[in-house]
């Protein structure tokens, strides 16, 4: 059994190929270290590409892992959902019944999904890099392309002088 982390908060990525969940403490504000990680397999992506929806049995088994993360997000004293952000990206905003997939997670589980475009995406991206960039002086000083090549989408930051540029 985990004990509990006063300061822990988590983010839960509902994703063209699989769930990821990801579980830190904030020691400080603005300071956060990853205390554990998960990834689930799931078939969203392949389903709405193909599909253009989200087969039932792929709903369910979808929220069968959300089920298991909050398992262990209560371990780590989690249970507020304040503490917790939940993503979906293209794979849950282009199926036709996307809705009634949120709305399942949601009655099951209490969590949150909230879809996110590709602006969001970005942001999150560049967040995500900045202490690999800030670690790497000649990366800070020089105009860099980050590619993140997902199941369902690749996305593509280019940043100048600890800025995005385009």
């Amino acid at each position: 059994m985990t004990t509990p982390v006063p300061s822990a908060i988590a983010a839960i990525d509902v994703g063209s190929s699989g769930l990821r969940l990801a579980v830190a403490s904030v020691p400080e504000p603005g300071r956060f270290e990853i205390l554990d990680t998960l990834e689930r397999g799931v078939e969203i992506g392949k389903e709405t590409f193909t599909r253009g929806a989200v087969r039932r049995a792929t709903i369910e088994e979808t929220v069968a892992i959300v089920k298991s993360f909050m398992q262990v997000l209560k371990e780590y004293g989690i249970e507020d959902p304040e503490r917790v952000r939940a993503v979906g990206t293209n794979a849950i905003r282009e199926a036709t019944n996307a809705q009634a997939l949120l709305d399942r997670i949601y009655v099951a589980t209490g969590v949150e999904v909230e879809p996110i475009d590709e602006t969001e995406v970005n942001r999150l991206l560049f967040l995500a890099v900045q202490p690999a960039l800030r670690a790497e002086p000649a990366l800070t000083r020089s105009p860099t392309l980050v590619i993140e090549v997902g199941g369902g989408s690749t996305e593509w930051v280019f940043i100048e002088n600890e800025r995005v540029a385009l």
